[in-house]
């Protein structure tokens, strides 16, 4: 979804990137929350794995963002907006899921 967005005319063609890109990217009322109801549980739940992995998240707004400013989309904000990076062994991310058993 995002790399359609991005790669789009009129993404391209914008003034305003970063208003058309939150445009693409809203969703309505309704399915943020059968998101939120399917996915409890987060990191215990793949279905919240697969919710994020084709959205625009808090964790991943300043890459994209950075992205737009410079214009330049590297293949390394692609791997790690599909999730394509494991994770497992980074110290926040750990520590997350020990606060989320809790």
């Amino acid at each position: 979804m995002i790399e359609e967005i991005i790669s789009s005319k009129e993404f391209l063609e914008a003034t305003d990137k970063v208003h058309i890109f939150k445009e693409k990217c809203a969703m309505d009322d309704i399915s943020i929350l059968d998101i939120a109801a399917a996915t409890t549980g987060q990191a215990s739940n793949e279905k919240w794995y697969l919710a994020r992995k084709f959205r625009l998240t808090a964790s991943s707004f300043g890459l994209i963002i950075s992205a737009c400013v410079k214009k330049r989309f590297p293949d390394s904000l692609f791997k790690t907006l599909l999730g394509e990076y494991n994770q497992d062994g980074i110290k926040a991310i750990q520590w997350a899921e020990l606060m989320h058993l809790h």
